[in-house]
């Protein structure tokens, strides 16, 4: 039961994330310089994806994973808060935010060290397809 709850936490913080940049006033892109939002943004996502990395592999620790991704998630907010119209940017950001999200959480399922880094190729793997490929069936029409 724990291992679904952890997952069902994480669906729902991705979910509540995604519902927060959409719902951020445009005020907030116009009060915060891109220096700031930029800076802020890099720092937390940077620190919360590779303690969230650690909390999983070496330390199979969920809820540190759980609190990282939080952490993870408040520096994409302040990194799309500049990009609040481009709906594009928007949906790539985190999709690829998504599949990082997806592989750390695998890996804490996983304690192979072969699996570990197969896991890290496909996400590397699809962040590439992410971005060549499948941006240009989303836009398409236009």
């Amino acid at each position: 039961m724990y291992h679904v709850i952890l997952i069902a936490l994480v669906v729902t913080l991705s979910l509540g994330i995604w519902n927060l940049v959409h719902a951020a006033p445009r005020s907030i892109s116009l009060f915060l310089t891109p220096f700031v939002a930029y800076t802020a943004g890099g720092f937390f996502l940077c620190f919360g994806i590779f303690f969230a990395y650690l909390s999983a592999y070496p330390l199979q620790n969920g809820p540190a994973m759980l609190a990282f991704f939080l952490k993870a998630y408040v520096g994409v907010w302040f990194l799309l808060s500049q990009f609040r119209g481009d709906e594009r940017i928007v949906r790539q950001v985190f999709m690829m935010v998504g599949m990082l999200m997806l592989t750390i959480v695998a890996i804490y399922y996983v304690q192979d060290p072969r699996a570990v880094a197969l896991l890290t190729l496909l996400m590397v793997a699809s962040g590439y397809w992410l971005t060549t490929k499948y941006m240009r069936f989303l836009d398409g029409g236009r």
